[in-house]
């Protein structure tokens, strides 16, 4: 089956037979990774592919010998299992160009859709496992029977979402390198990664719509020809006092975005290419942390909930749209005189 659009790339993931999952976690890794021209860092992936499958282990998730690429222990080995298998099934079927690199269509379609097409990735992966380890337990009797199913799916469930964190947390740090590095030109799809941990349509206009600036008006101000004062924004920010961001470098004793204390002052510093990745990278640091914060454990059970819904069939929950930035935008009240 060749992939061409965006219906056929989502029925191939949903009808894709499959003796190992090897393609999901390659396909879902290289989809995290890609850049604006659909390149991917394949070490990065194969950390990711890993990674995966370390994690798999922890949980007792190991199918059978045949889909375990670890067990040679060797990184050179795993590199040319994911080159002769996952990365040559999806240039046959027309996703990627070449194994670093998806098709310019199919790379324009992810970036359109890739909250839903991660999601099916993601209901294909919960399936393929829960029907796999619901055969084998049949078999085996591997876990009492009160436990079952439930049992199952919760492992599932806790695995892809430990990954998922592993994922995110490598991908922030990556751009965050690159962030600090930048000095000339901003990439805005650094900053997207940074924030997001995603590189797509739709954190592209959450990013436009929290700074109530159109496309065109955030690449003017990324080549330095956006008006200033079109960023009142900045000055109703109340930074909360955190520890720094590897990417800041800010004047002892100030919390993090505090160093700038009026508009001129601000509109004058981000004008050097220096402020420009210092002031966004705090301003976009209190948007994504101020109030919507949540440890590993967090995460992980909402993991577990979204696992259930998918088993379960039950529709993807709406989420309130931009809610938890609401009071970063709301001016304080002046003080009655």
């Amino acid at each position: 089956m060749s992939v061409t659009d965006y219906e056929s790339f989502i029925q191939y993931i949903k009808t894709k037979q499959l003796k190992c999952a090897y393609l999901l976690v390659v396909l879902f890794s290289a989809i995290k990774l890609r850049d604006a021209e659909g390149t991917f860092p394949k070490e990065r992936l194969v950390d990711f592919f890993i990674e995966f499958y370390k994690i798999r282990e922890k949980y007792k998730l190991v199918l059978n010998k045949e889909c375990n690429p670890l067990q040679s222990g060797d990184r050179n080995a795993t590199i040319q299992l994911i080159n002769e298998k996952p990365l040559n099934t999806l240039i046959e079927n027309g996703i990627l160009e070449t194994p670093e690199r998806f098709k310019t269509t199919i790379n324009k379609v992810i970036f359109e859709k890739e909250h839903e097409i991660l999601l099916t990735i993601k209901t294909k992966f919960i399936v393929f496992y829960h029907d796999a380890l619901k055969d084998r337990n049949l078999t085996l009797n591997l876990f009492p029977d009160d436990m079952g199913l439930a049992f199952i799916s919760d492992l599932i469930g806790e695995c892809f979402s430990e990954w998922q964190l592993y994922i995110n947390d490598i991908i922030k740090s990556d751009a965050s390198k690159k962030l600090a590095a930048a000095v000339d030109k901003i990439n805005i799809q650094d900053l997207l990664k940074y924030l997001f941990q995603s590189y797509s349509l739709k954190t592209m206009n959450q990013l436009l719509a929290q700074f109530h600036m159109t496309e065109e008006e955030l690449n003017d101000y990324f080549n330095g020809d956006f008006d200033y004062s079109k960023l009142p924004i900045l000055e109703q920010i109340q930074a909360p006092v955190r520890a720094p961001s590897p990417t800041v470098s800010e004047q002892p004793g100030k919390a993090i975005g505090a160093q700038f204390t009026d508009t001129k002052q601000i509109h004058e510093s981000i004008k050097t290419s220096e402020h420009k990745v210092q002031a966004l990278t705090d301003l976009f640091q209190q948007m994504k942390e101020t109030d919507v914060e949540e440890d590993f454990y967090e995460a992980k059970q909402k993991a577990l909930e979204e696992s259930r819904r998918i088993l379960e069939g039950k529709p993807e929950k709406k989420k309130k749209r931009f809610g938890k930035f609401k009071k970063l935008f709301k001016k304080k009240p002046e003080n009655p005189t």
